[in-house]
């Protein structure tokens, strides 16, 4: 309980980080729900209302006279009744965490399923350009069109080292003319160390 000066406040954390607070002086009750896909934080659901209270013996007398009841009968049923009490509320929150959280995972999966279904179509485009031509180049452009679908990359580069020991481009995407002529020689600098 954290007294703020005018209200208690009740706050309970959740499992999948939603926060429920309670104003227990007003009977409003608060959440938030965040929203995560692939680690990264999209939204926040929040939502609130009200607490019920429970009638007090006049007003249950005054309901009971309007509407031809016997008022014994009617405490009793209010009595049983537990809408808007504080635990139906808190489960209430704690279902839609859990149904977000659930929709989110759907949506992860059938992304997941999406993307293995191009990967999987971009390797057989590739694997039959392969094997109906002959011409290296265009096998490469393949090659390179392809890794850039299939890794989601902004640039790509396929170079081949030639008779000479050089490493030249032999086809690319996404890269500058400077880069392009670029040639490296195995054991000069960093990257002829590494070739």
């Amino acid at each position: 309980r954290i007294p703020d000066g005018r209200l208690d406040v009740v706050r309970r954390t959740g499992r999948h980080g939603e926060v429920l607070v309670e104003e227990t002086a007003t009977g409003r009750l608060r959440f938030n729900v965040p929203l995560f896909f692939r680690g990264e934080h999209l939204a926040t659901v929040s939502g609130g209302g009200l607490l019920a209270r429970p009638m007090s013996g006049t007003q249950l007398e005054s309901l009971a006279a309007s509407a031809g009841l016997d008022a014994a009968e009617l405490r009793r049923a209010v009595a049983e009744l537990n809408v808007g009490d504080r635990d139906t509320c808190y489960a209430a929150g704690q279902a839609i965490a859990s149904l977000l959280v659930q929709l989110v995972a759907a949506v992860e999966h059938r992304l997941e399923a999406e993307l293995q279904a191009r990967r999987v179509q971009v390797l057989a485009r590739v694997g039959q350009v392969v094997t109906d031509s002959l011409d290296l180049g265009r096998v490469m452009e393949v090659v390179v069109d392809s890794i850039g679908q299939v890794m989601e990359v902004k640039a790509c580069l396929v170079g081949l080292v030639d008779d000479d020991g050089v490493l030249r481009n032999r086809a690319s995407r996404g890269l500058g003319r400077e880069f392009l002529a670029l040639e490296l020689v195995a054991g000069e600098g960093l990257a002829g160390a590494v070739l």
